[in-house]
């Protein structure tokens, strides 16, 4: 009977092995799915994660774009506010300037006359606000914003220009204001408002509010007095050739301000 026991015990170690290799196994199996359910599970939770974080930062940037261009801030809307007088001023004195019928003396161009120097600087000046300068000068500062990629001052930068080119001879039209009498040049169109001086202006203030934050001290008030300088020097030089009288040039300068404000606080940016 011992025989017998012994001869049978030697079997069921191999049975044995062969139930602990399936256990093992099946003990793998269980956790390699069990470590891989859980990888995909937190790898879900991740994309769950950044798919939330991505519409967190798209709405953040909407909302700050929202707030940046459609929501003026409080110097934009001032700036925009003060344009839009210069324009209504524009309207209000050319509609009493179309009441009186008549063109405006000017006794400036006689001094002229008596005076080859002044004459000379005169014609030389006036170039400054002639259309011919204003798209050599607009097509530089076209290509230096668009290398510097500022296409917020790009973009007020050919608004401006481009509203002012067309609003000229649209009031010379509407407003029907004969020329001054004593006439030393040759000028074509009505009077006013004077497209020399609004141009001039126009240029000068786009220089001026996309420029002068890049001055300092005594540079900054040099820098805003010649910008400030030339569109009066135009004016003057208008005067004294006779092309316009004094309202023609005020008109100017309301009118090249104005549409100037305007899109500059329209497209300015919020933040600086």
């Amino acid at each position: 009977m011992g025989s017998i026991i012994s001869a049978t015990k030697p079997t069921m170690e191999p049975v044995n092995a062969v139930v602990a290799a399936a256990m093992m196994r099946r003990t793998l199996i269980s956790k390699a799915i069990t470590g891989k359910s859980l990888a995909e599970k937190r790898e879900g939770e991740n994309a769950k994660e950044e798919r939330a974080a991505l519409r967190q930062s798209r709405r953040a940037a909407l909302s700050f774009w929202r707030y940046n261009t459609l929501m003026p801030s409080r110097t934009s809307s001032l700036t925009i506010l003060a344009g839009i007088l210069s324009l209504l001023a524009v309207i209000v004195i050319g509609v009493l300037l179309g009441e009186l019928k008549t063109p405006i003396p000017t006794d400036l161009s006689l001094s002229v006359t008596s005076s080859q120097v002044l004459l000379i600087l005169a014609i030389v000046f006036t170039q400054l606000g002639s259309g011919w300068l204003a798209i050599i000068i607009s097509l530089w500062a076209i290509i230096a914003l668009a290398l510097t990629m500022q296409w917020r001052n790009l973009a007020t930068w050919i608004l401006s220009i481009g509203i002012v080119g067309i609003s000229i001879p649209i009031l010379k039209i509407l407003f029907h204001i004969p020329r001054p009498l004593s006439l030393l040049v040759e000028t074509v169109g009505f009077s006013y408002p004077s497209g020399h001086t609004a141009t001039a202006t126009s240029l000068c203030v786009l220089i001026l509010l996309i420029s002068l934050s890049k001055y300092s001290g005594s540079r900054k008030i040099i820098f805003t007095s010649i910008c400030i300088l030339v569109p009066l020097l135009v004016g003057t030089s208008r005067l004294l050739l006779g092309a316009h009288s004094f309202i023609d040039i005020l008109g100017g300068l309301l009118l090249g301000t104005g549409v100037t404000l305007i899109c500059f606080g329209l497209l300015r940016p919020r933040i600086a």
